[in-house]
């Protein structure tokens, strides 16, 4: 493999794991409760579902619009500490897809 191919697979690898990770941490939040550092959790995964829908929306829309476990973390309202949260996001997102 050249180092371009070795990229472009990697970058695959990374998708597929943010497309099966992202409900299954979705859904271990809403039926868990006692999970330590729960809201924290909460704005992490609502950073990145906003870094998805402004950054990547057709990304966001052929895979998570549709998924309830996403959808349900979808901030309704967006705060400083969110917006920061989100930059990380979309810096890290920027690397994949």
């Amino acid at each position: 493999l050249t180092t371009n191919e070795s990229i472009a697979c990697a970058a695959n690898a990374q998708k597929s794991a943010l497309i099966e990770e992202l409900p299954k941490a979705c859904f271990v939040l809403a039926s868990a409760l006692a999970i330590e550092d729960r809201e924290r959790k909460i704005e992490a995964i609502q950073a990145l579902i906003l870094a998805l829908k402004s950054h990547f929306p057709s990304f966001y829309r052929q895979w998570f619009q549709s998924c309830p476990a996403v959808s349900r973390y979808e901030p309704t309202s967006v705060s400083e500490k969110l917006i920061k949260l989100k930059r990380q996001a979309v810096a890290s997102l920027a690397k994949y897809l």
